[in-house]
């Protein structure tokens, strides 16, 4: 089975999820889910914050930080599960899953990522019997600098960070120096290699790594790994997430302008980056992912390509 675990990351925060994707509690007078998930870890968030003694009723808000498949799935599972919350979103993320057609990948892309989980038997206690919805509910839009109070000396402040994609948000509690990056510093790996994923724009994902990297943080709170919590590791995270974007990009510049083609390219990261955690998703979902990041250097360096 995957592991679930149950971790207190901040004097309010607690980690949620198991090694694949994360969900955090974060926990004031109202508590506040950041980041829903897949539709497999519903159950496990639900048992977790049960242990903690939470009612369904406490939790209020629901937090998609934007609208990948990996951050999005898990949230119809979640609205059933606290009818009380409030589901929020970038004005793009909303519109995004408001859109049929796109949910229904989502849920495909869901899918598969169970399927590969089943086949590895990590996931023998499955409901086959799930239904996807034809769209994904959000109640409030989320715009820059906008902050939610929990109460009890517990904020959340609301910061736009595309680059990754058009819609992401990042997520900062201040009284506790914690910090929501969702996938906008990149998905860590063992080996301190990063996937670099500026999936909309190469500009738009330094500028947003730079933002977040001048808050002041001591935890970061990470989607796909363990959370990060000293402040000298997280300084030096950030920077590292930096250096690799310019590092990806600037291979690929070279590498093109010396003739190499983008299917080339767009293959050799594949084959960098389809290792661990990451290969529970879908192959062809990863080489849409290593196209869009050839695609965006190339982009913004005014490259004329064909695909």
């Amino acid at each position: 089975m995957t592991d679930s675990f149950l971790k207190k990351v901040a004097d309010k925060v607690y980690q949620l999820g198991d090694p694949y994707y994360q969900t955090y509690l974060v926990r004031g007078e109202k508590c506040a889910l950041v980041e829903t998930g897949l539709s497999y870890t519903v159950p496990k968030v639900v048992t977790r914050l049960a242990e903690l003694g939470i009612s369904p009723e406490e939790v209020r808000y629901l937090v998609i930080t934007h609208a990948h498949f990996d951050h999005v799935c898990g949230a119809p599972g979640l609205q059933k599960a606290f009818p009380e919350a409030q589901t929020l979103a970038s004005a793009i993320a909303a519109r995004v899953v408001n859109k049929e057609n796109v949910v229904a990948n989502h849920f495909k892309e869901d899918r598969e990522t169970v399927n590969n989980l089943i086949a590895r038997g990590l996931l023998p206690d499955y409901d086959t019997s799930f239904q996807p919805p034809a769209t994904v509910r959000v109640d409030r839009i989320m715009n820059e600098g906008d902050v939610i109070d929990l109460g009890d000396d517990c904020t959340l402040a609301f910061y736009m960070t595309p680059g990754h994609s058009p819609c992401s948000m990042s997520i900062y509690l201040a009284e506790e120096e914690v910090l929501f990056p969702s996938d906008c510093l990149g998905y860590p790996f063992s080996n301190m290699d990063i996937f670099t994923m500026y999936l909309s724009s190469y500009r738009d994902y330094l500028d947003s790594i730079r933002k977040v990297s001048g808050l002041d943080t001591s935890v970061l709170a990470l989607p796909h790994a363990p959370a990060i919590l000293e402040k000298g590791k997280v300084r030096d995270f950030m920077r590292h997430s930096l250096e690799m974007a310019q590092e990806v990009h600037n291979h690929i510049i070279r590498s093109f302008r010396n003739g190499r083609s983008f299917e080339d390219l767009s293959l050799e990261l594949f084959k960098r980056y389809y290792k661990e955690n990451w290969a529970v998703q879908s192959e062809e979902n990863m080489r849409i992912c290593t196209d869009l990041v050839v695609r965006r250097s190339l982009e913004a360096e005014n490259i004329t390509f064909s695909k």
